[in-house]
């Protein structure tokens, strides 16, 4: 198949994708503690939206004062649809987050809420983290259980229906 023609059928694609309100451009920011003092998370995310009450996407972030780099797939399913001006959600996370001296792999759950701004403008707040993750360091690895309503748990972003 040319390039041309490839180019041509993802246009198409993303187009009757765009057309329908199902793909989401958004981010967030989040503020904590690190041992150094405090740290922001900035992250960008993309997500599709497959019905009224599930979107799958994923999220790239950047976290100061740990250095942290993360990838983040997720799946999100909202107990309220998003039809209304709020709803809540879990999100199921698979976080894998790069540390300048270690790695983890995780299953998470993050249950927030969604407020409609306007239509198709949804702010997002992301209350908690609760699940597991695995750390490698070293040549060895460990796992840990993740259970925490904190102030680094706590993002605020927005995401914008195309």
């Amino acid at each position: 198949m040319s390039t041309k023609k490839v180019i041509i059928i993802a246009a198409l694609l993303f187009a009757s994708l765009t057309a329908r309100g199902q793909l989401y451009l958004g981010g967030g920011i989040g503020i904590g503690t690190s041992g150094n003092g405090v740290a922001f998370t900035f992250a960008p995310d993309i997500s599709y939206r497959v019905s009224n009450n599930f979107l799958v996407g994923a999220q790239a972030s950047y976290r100061t004062g740990y250095d942290r780099l993360a990838v983040t797939p997720y799946a999100r399913w909202h107990i309220l649809p998003l039809e209304g001006i709020v709803s809540i959600f879990v999100s199921a996370t698979a976080p894998f987050e790069f540390y300048p001296d270690y790695t983890t792999i995780g299953l998470r759950l993050r249950p927030g809420i969604a407020i409609r701004v306007s239509q198709g403008v949804y702010m997002l707040v992301h209350i908690g983290s609760f699940g597991y993750s695995e750390v490698f360091q070293n040549g060895r690895h460990y796992g840990d259980w993740v259970a925490a309503v904190d102030g680094n748990n706590i993002s605020v972003g927005f995401c914008v229906g195309l």
